[in-house]
């Protein structure tokens, strides 16, 4: 926007010279017309974000252990996806899918929900089932769908085979990213007060999964993000969070 609104005045100053005020008249309205839209365009992203984010504490405010998690995981979401080199448009489908990881929760009652579990035969794989209700509500929507495959197959874990062809299964990073921290939350800050694991002992419960269900390069990222918070205090006085 500033590069195009740059480029406007600065033609407009080249064609003062020969055209004089007809210049002004002739760059003017576009210019306006290209701020509006801009503003309107800003608007519009506004508004979605709001709505994102009231669908979070909505999925949320069934459990007040819950909440904040969804903000939680998104921040912690894009600083590491950042320092992992993501940027642009990449990175606000992370932090929006990591805002909704949790909606195939919604209109699932406990009673519902305990009889989905009880005919898997892990927590895992219920998970996964969750994940993938989340899925479909977001494949429904045009400006979340880049999100609904990372939802989908957050809880995929790291080495899993497609049961059909006996092959890897891939899992996109964003889903790896998520994965790790919202287990991450859960064990620090969504559990009754007196089952919390401070942040050395969750990254060491996480350390023993990687590999098999979380991403080794995605667990060391989280490790050096939260050093980087302060949270982690890796041999350094002796302290812990």
């Amino acid at each position: 926007m500033y590069v195009a609104l740059s480029a406007t005045g600065i033609l407009m100053a080249l064609m003062y010279d020969s055209m004089g005020i007809w210049s002004i008249v002739l760059f003017f309205l576009p210019l306006l017309v290209t701020r509006h839209s801009f503003n309107l365009f800003l608007d519009i992203r506004k508004t979605y974000n709001n709505t994102i984010k009231a669908l979070a504490s909505i999925i949320e405010a069934q459990d007040p252990l819950k909440r904040g998690h969804a903000e939680r995981v998104a921040d912690i979401s894009v600083d590491m996806a950042k320092m992992m080199g993501i940027r642009g448009k990449d990175l606000e489908i992370i932090n929006n899918a990591a805002l909704l990881h949790d909606i195939g929760s919604i209109g699932v009652d406990e009673e519902s929900l305990d009889s989905l579990l009880d005919k898997v035969t892990s927590k895992n794989e219920g998970e996964v089932m969750h994940a993938k209700i989340g899925a479909d509500i977001l494949e429904q929507v045009d400006y979340l769908k880049g999100c609904s495959d990372i939802v989908k197959k957050h809880h995929v874990p790291y080495r899993s085979e497609n049961k059909r062809s006996k092959s890897r299964e891939f899992v996109p990073l964003a889903a790896r990213i998520i994965n790790v921290v919202s287990y991450y939350d859960e064990l620090t800050q969504t559990r009754e007060p007196d089952e919390r694991l401070n942040t050395r002992e969750a990254i060491n419960r996480i350390k023993k999964d990687r590999g098999l269900l979380f991403d080794p390069k995605v667990v060391r990222v989280l490790m050096n993000v939260a050093r980087m918070r302060g949270a982690f205090l890796m041999l350094v006085g002796g302290g812990s969070h």
